[in-house]
């Protein structure tokens, strides 16, 4: 779930740059806005877990629906998703630790280079084995000014 989101700051990216060079040749009519969806289902992944929460598995197996969708208009763009699904927490041997549900969103938005703003957050609730209870917290922001700056790029990770 954290490695894909990644992955979808990069489409969003991308989706930004085609916004960006669309803008120049738009005509001088405003086009209806282009809207796309997709839901695939039953997607299943390994993931390894992040190095900011030690102590849980060398590996979690997680199983989820995952909603996306994008809107374009002649000079800004939305791209957003969620990530609905489970979590099963193993041990080197395949042993289940813990297991539980998660959510995983993220936004992606602006007129395109320079100017974005990306937000992306995952949180994971869970028992162990033992019903020690597990929360993973993750949120990833950043927000880029028309002029470039980048006034905001923070990832904050909490763990328990």
């Amino acid at each position: 779930m954290f490695q894909r989101a990644l992955s979808r700051f990069t489409v969003a990216a991308l989706a930004a740059a085609v916004v960006t060079c669309t803008v120049g040749v738009a005509p001088a009519a405003a086009t209806p806005p282009t809207h796309e969806k997709s839901i695939v289902r039953d997607i299943a992944e390994t993931i390894s877990p992040l190095d900011e929460c030690p102590g849980i598995g060398p590996s979690i197996d997680i199983v989820f629906t995952d909603i996306f969708h994008s809107q374009f208009t002649d000079n800004t763009f939305h791209v957003g998703g969620t990530q609905i699904g489970t979590f099963v927490v193993r041990s080197a041997t395949g042993e289940a630790l813990a297991s539980g549900h998660f959510t995983t969103t993220f936004s992606n938005q602006g007129p395109g280079f320079p100017a974005l703003t990306f937000t992306d957050q995952t949180i994971a609730t869970g028992r162990a084995v033992d019903g020690t209870q597990v929360r993973i917290h993750l949120t990833q922001h950043i927000t880029v000014t028309p002029n470039g700056d980048v006034t905001v790029d923070r990832i904050t990770v909490s763990c328990g």
